[in-house]
């Protein structure tokens, strides 16, 4: 990723799910903001998810409440600092509207 703003968004988000992962007991193993990089960084320069497929497609029905609404809630649910995740789920959803 070439943006540095961009880039820091995205450590924000790994690190606010990977400290949810850790708040659940799920183990994601060490290094977890080095290891999603890595994989991205892999990918072809033009590949996207299949949730910013959806929203380029205007589909109402998508998997934003499943994927960032989920870690939205849970989040809160555990009294964690979500933040980024929050602010990205919330300007999705109004997108939507």
């Amino acid at each position: 990723m070439q943006n540095p703003a961009q880039l820091e968004i995205l450590k924000e988000l790994i690190q606010e799910v990977t400290h949810l992962a850790h708040a659940s007991n799920i183990h994601l193993g060490e290094n977890q903001e080095e290891r999603v990089l890595g994989i991205l960084s892999s990918l072809p320069a033009n590949a996207t998810s299949s949730l910013h497929r959806d929203f380029q497609k205007n589909k109402v029905k998508n998997e934003l409440e499943s994927l960032c609404g989920f870690v939205v809630r849970q989040g809160n649910a555990k009294n964690l600092s979500i933040n980024t995740f929050e602010h990205m789920y919330l300007a999705l959803k109004n997108k939507l509207l």
